[in-house]
């Protein structure tokens, strides 16, 4: 794996040398990976929340403000 190895070993300074990754330590950093994506799909879900109700209380102001004139 020569340089890949080497990258990942500085990267996550994980691995018993910078010649080798392991499956466990390789393994390891996917999930971390994949629970990162999570927690941030997680808040982007969240802000749509709030957006669109936001966005609902807007358009009812409109509505409201327009049914006056």
């Amino acid at each position: 794996m020569g340089p890949t190895a080497q990258d990942f070993s500085a990267a996550f300074g994980l691995g018993e040398d910078a010649q080798h990754i392991s499956t466990v330590d390789a393994d390891g950093v996917a999930l971390a990976g994949v629970q990162a994506l999570y927690r941030a799909v997680q808040d982007q879900q969240e802000q749509i929340r709030r957006l669109q109700a936001e966005i609902e209380r807007l358009k009812e102001r409109l509505d409201a403000e327009a049914g006056r004139k």
